[in-house]
């Protein structure tokens, strides 16, 4: 099975990325959920921050078709 693929969340006002994740299916897409971006953690204060002030979050695919 070769679904699998790791991204990378980064500021629309960025280069450097501030998530790097593997998944598969919708999961790169699940964090800006509003109800996955409850937790503490870096990775929410920073989704939280950008749609506050409006900017957007890229998810992006950097390889994909892994086992």
């Amino acid at each position: 099975m070769s679904d699998f693929y790791v991204y990378q969340l980064r500021l629309e006002t960025r280069v450097t990325p501030f998530y790097i994740g593997k998944g598969r299916g919708y999961r790169a897409r699940q964090h800006l959920c509003p109800s996955r971006r409850k937790d503490d953690n870096h990775k929410n204060r920073v989704i939280n921050k950008a749609f506050r002030e409006g900017v957007a979050i890229m998810t992006e695919i950097l390889h994909d078709g892994l086992t």
